[in-house]
């Protein structure tokens, strides 16, 4: 996702429709921000149980 959110901001000034590729590049952080911390949340939970 990382990669994808770089490649979306790196070609959208050579766009001839660069908003809507801003726009996507902004959704794509947004999701790789909640997927991460969800992510994180999961591999907390799961080494809080291991250690049980």
């Amino acid at each position: 996702m990382p990669i994808a959110t770089f490649a979306l901001a790196v070609v959208s000034p050579w766009s001839a429709n660069w908003p809507v590729i801003v726009l996507a590049a902004v959704a794509v952080a947004a999701a790789h921000a909640v997927t991460a911390s969800s992510a994180r949340a999961r591999r907390q939970c799961a080494r809080t149980r291991v250690a049980e």
